[in-house]
């Protein structure tokens, strides 16, 4: 979840051992959301999400906030899996230039899963995920 840059990815690589990458499990996928800043801009795993370009996520004023949005994201996918739908693209704005995304869509979070082609995937995200976020936890959820 948004891989740290500083120290790994700038000022330079110490070492490939010290960044994640494919070999590190049979499945690696990166969802960067402050790429830049706090986060890798380079993709690092098998399939890299970069929500909104990756760099900068709506609503947020500073670089933690959209660094931390990519927890906030693999948590609502946990809660509805087929919420984010990302599309394999060059670049964002290659993604931003289609008026009909007309490329398969695959999942982003908990579902994705090493069946998607490896490659680097864009998004739009707004604010749908919020909903997913907070619950209000009742007695009957404790017998779940």
């Amino acid at each position: 979840l948004d891989p740290a840059a500083p120290l790994y990815e700038w000022p330079h690589t110490e070492s490939l051992d010290e960044v994640i990458d494919p070999s590190d499990a049979t499945f690696v996928d990166i969802i960067h959301t402050n790429a830049r800043h706090l986060g890798m801009v380079s993709p690092s795993g098998h399939v890299d999400y970069y929500p909104n370009g990756g760099e900068n996520q709506p609503g947020c004023a500073f670089w933690i906030c959209s660094h931390q949005r990519a927890v906030d994201y693999w948590t609502a996918s946990v809660k509805n899996p087929e919420l984010f739908h990302a599309y394999p693209y060059h670049s964002w704005d290659e993604y931003l230039s289609e008026n009909v995304k007309k490329l398969k869509s695959y999942p982003m979070g908990i579902a994705a899963s090493k069946s998607i082609p490896a490659g680097i995937y864009y998004l739009e995200v707004g604010n749908e995920f919020r909903q997913y976020l907070t619950s209000v936890n009742s007695i009957d959820d404790s017998w779940i």
